[in-house]
């Protein structure tokens, strides 16, 4: 079986074979695991459907009394020590001549001998109790003591190890007897295999399943068996446990904890996003409707657990099925297109900043998919990531890429013959979507306004985790129509002693932007109505929230400083609160100045465009403020009246700034 020949080899000393071992591993890793789960008192569960975060369990708390112990016999393990180590160094400390040593060693019974010297000649034995007596009580103790450090060990080592465990497969009833309270819970289909955090997977590993397993002889050399002892010992349980068919992803104490979040001796991992949900047989109406509602919101597949009247097993029927597989897959991406899922496909493509030939990579899978999609599949497509022409709360790196896609795209002519539903190929829509990086801050309201008012939830959430509960409970009713209890706030408040800052861990930032995003959606919910934007009642919301912000920054400012005086902030939270920086228009920057071509798609008659252009001088982008000098030249247009607008930007995240200035 492989798993013997793994283990064979990942415990041994030998680093090749520790290589090859991983490849076996990587060789036969399934390509699902599940995760049962209950509903709990404090929604774990749902959290963890949610921010995919899930608690890693020390080793000391598992259900099997027997995990992580080092079984040996002690009687043969004394005597190989007894040779090698005791007696030499009695001889050495008793100052014993080469009669008495020969005399000791090659006695029937060197134990007994040695016993017999140190009975007769050492002044503190109690010559009343019997030698055979004192023999066998010394013995006793001696056992005791030698057995003491090796239990210590276990014991340290059940603590300084975490983990968490999967199975091969969501169909073991006593697994959703146990872990899923009766099939009241469910069971979480996970691809960890490949994730894109690679550790996640190097972490994993198969538990071996064996009755009666010694480690006698790695105790008598625990130089070359110290990795053995440490981690097989975790990693093996007796065949009664066999039917869990289980995999845990086990994590070492002094590992670089990278990509975890920490809360004092508690770790929670960031799993991959999940493939399925399938609900119990026995789930509630109320965590069922819980469950479908992350499922849709997350384009997750949902499944129902039933019972298989034919063979007594269970079996699954669909409730609503999502396109599973790999991101990069082109089977993947073609469904997504045609069944019009495109949340997690644009959240893979688009939403994240890459590197040139790491985005040129992926826009080919996406653009090689087309082949095998409908003109109508490839204009949904197009008019999905240019917004249909709807407000689409996306700040930063989505428009720069969603330009380097079209960019891509045009340059193939058998594509050029696409349109979006206005009308537009894909060239004219090139030149729109430039217009729209460099115009959205200036010129469209509520996309102005969605900034402002992320800057501000920022702002927000970097004081209100710094606040005692009844502070808390205050900021909560009077911003209560927002999701304020975020998840990130959820984990600090279960473990209230010392804080993390919500921007100094990539995994804590990305759970408070899926946060910030839900509630820019609430307001363009609530002022964004049938094409029309009520400007009035956002200003004014806007002017009580950011009020109510500079006193809340003035009122935990010596606070906030006592905490932070040490601690260094990573990149990300500098360029978060920078005053002066837009990622969306430096992006627009970037793209026009690293694909100077694009210009050229710009009619010369196009007045509005290169007024808009023109505004980017403000970047000191020689190259692109000299050509539209040159257009608005021809143009008869006064290019100078124009550049006044970076003065607006500059103000933009000034406090006492007011927006509706600008809007008027």
């Amino acid at each position: 079986m492989w798993i013997d020949k793994y283990f064979e080899l990942m415990f041994s000393s030998k680093k090749r074979n520790i290589k090859l071992a991983h490849e076996l591993k990587n060789n036969h890793f399934p390509n699902s695991l599940y995760k049962y789960k209950y509903f709990d008192d404090n929604n774990h569960t749902l959290d963890l459907l949610k921010t995919d975060l899930i608690f890693l369990s020390k080793a000391s708390t598992l259900n099997d009394p027997y995990e992580g112990e080092i079984f040996y016999d002690k009687d043969i393990l004394y005597d190989y020590y007894f040779y090698k180590e005791i007696l030499p160094n009695f001889f050495k400390k008793a100052k014993l001549n080469n009669n008495q040593i020969e005399q000791i060693i090659f006695s029937k019974n060197p134990k007994k001998e040695q016993h017999k010297f140190i009975y007769e000649n050492d002044s503190l034995v109690n010559k009343e109790i019997p030698i055979e007596e004192h023999y066998n009580k010394s013995m006793e103790i001696n056992k005791k003591y030698f057995d003491y450090p090796i239990k210590k060990i276990i014991k340290q080592r059940k603590e300084e190890v975490y983990l968490t465990c999967f199975s091969k497969t969501n169909t073991i009833n006593p697994m959703w007897a146990h872990y899923a309270y009766n099939h009241t819970g469910i069971c979480i289909e996970y691809n960890i295999k490949d994730s894109n955090e690679e550790y996640v997977s190097n972490w994993c590993y198969p538990v071996k399943y064996e009755d009666n397993y010694d480690y006698t002889k790695e105790l008598m050399n625990i130089k070359d068996n110290g990795n053995k002892l440490l981690h097989e010992t975790l990693l093996k349980k007796s065949t009664e446990w066999k039917y869990e068919k289980e995999w845990r992803i086990l994590i070492d104490y002094d590992i670089q904890l990278s990509g975890l979040i920490k809360k004092e001796s508690d770790y929670f991992l960031k799993l991959p996003k999940p493939q399925a949900i399938y609900l119990g047989i026995n789930i509630s109406n109320k965590n069922k409707e819980k469950i479908l509602k992350i499922c849709e919101d997350r384009e997750i597949s949902a499944y129902q657990m039933e019972i298989n009247r034919k063979n007594h097993q269970l079996k699954t029927s669909n409730i609503k099925k999502f396109p599973m597989g790999k991101w990069n897959e082109t089977e993947y991406i073609i469904d997504c297109i045609k069944y019009k899922s495109l949340k997690n496909l644009l959240k893979k493509y688009f939403f994240k900043h890459k590197t040139k030939e790491e985005q040129y990579k992926d826009f080919s899978r996406i653009i090689n998919s087309f082949c095998k999609l409908s003109p109508d599949e490839i204009t949904y497509f197009l008019d999905t990531i240019l917004f249909n022409n709807e407000i689409f709360p996306v700040l930063y790196p989505y428009y720069y890429n969603v330009l380097l896609f079209l960019n891509h795209l045009n340059e193939i002519d058998k594509f050029n013959k696409y349109k979006t539903r206005d009308g537009l190929n894909i060239s004219e829509n090139i030149k729109k979507w430039i217009s729209n990086m460099i115009s959205n801050f200036y010129f469209k309201k509520i996309i102005r306004y969605m900034i402002f008012y992320e800057k501000l939830f920022m702002r927000f959430y970097n004081r209100y985790v710094i606040l005692d509960k009844k502070e808390k409970e205050k900021y909560e009713s009077q911003l209560k129509k927002y999701a304020i209890k975020n998840d990130y706030v959820t984990l600090i408040e279960k473990h209230d002693k010392t804080l993390i800052h919500p921007f100094s861990n990539p995994s804590i930032t990305e759970l408070i932007k899926e946060n910030i995003l839900h509630n820019l959606e609430i307001l363009i919910t609530s002022y964004y109505k049938h094409g029309i934007f009520n400007e009035c009642l956002c200003y004014n919301e806007y002017k009580t929230f950011n009020s109510m912000i500079i006193k809340l920054e003035n009122l935990t400012c010596d606070k906030y400083n006592k905490i932070y005086e040490n601690s260094e902030l990573p990149f990300i939270y500098d360029w978060i609160f920078n005053e002066y920086y837009d990622n969306t228009l430096h992006c627009a920057c970037k793209t026009l100045k690293d694909n100077p071509h694009l210009l050229t798609l710009i009619s010369l008659n196009d007045e509005e465009l290169l007024k808009n252009i023109a505004i980017i001088n403000y970047n000191n982008d020689k190259q692109i403020a000299n050509f539209a000098e040159k257009c608005c030249d021809e143009l008869n247009l006064n290019y100078k009246k124009i550049i006044p607008l970076k003065d607006i930007f500059l103000n933009y995240f000034n406090p006492k700034f007011n927006p509706y200035k600008i809007f008027e």
